[in-house]
C-alpha cells in the first residue's frame, strides 16, 4: 500500500509512526525519483531532537526513540522541515 502511494504521489513524503509500549518507531519514505528531499537529513534531525536512532537511504529511512511523549515533537519537526 505504501509503495502504491509513493508511486501515485511521487512528489510527496510519507511519514508513518508506530507506538510500541513506551517507544515510537518512525519511517519516512518518498519516491526514489523525488530529488527534492534527502530523508537522511530529516532522520538525523529527528534523532538529534528525540535522542533516537535510525537511518537509511535518501528516499527511505526508519528509526525510533524511547519516549512516546516525543510523538507530537516528531510530527511538528517533520511538518516544519518538509515544506
Amino acid at each position: 500500500a505504501l509503495n502504491e502511494a509513493i508511486n501515485e504521489l511521487p512528489d510527496s513524503v510519507f511519514a508513518v509512526f508506530n507506538q510500541v509500549d513506551n517507544k515510537i518507531q518512525y519511517m519516512l519514505a518518498t519516491n526514489p525519483k523525488n530529488k527534492d528531499y534527502n530523508l537522511n537529513n530529516q532522520i538525523k534531525l529527528l534523532n538529534a531532537e528525540t535522542n533516537g536512532r535510525g537511518g537509511g537511504k535518501p528516499n527511505f529511512v526508519q528509526g525510533g526513540c524511547s519516549d512516546y511523549h516525543d510523538l507530537d515533537k516528531l510530527v511538528k519537526l517533520i511538518k516544519d522541515n518538509l515544506h
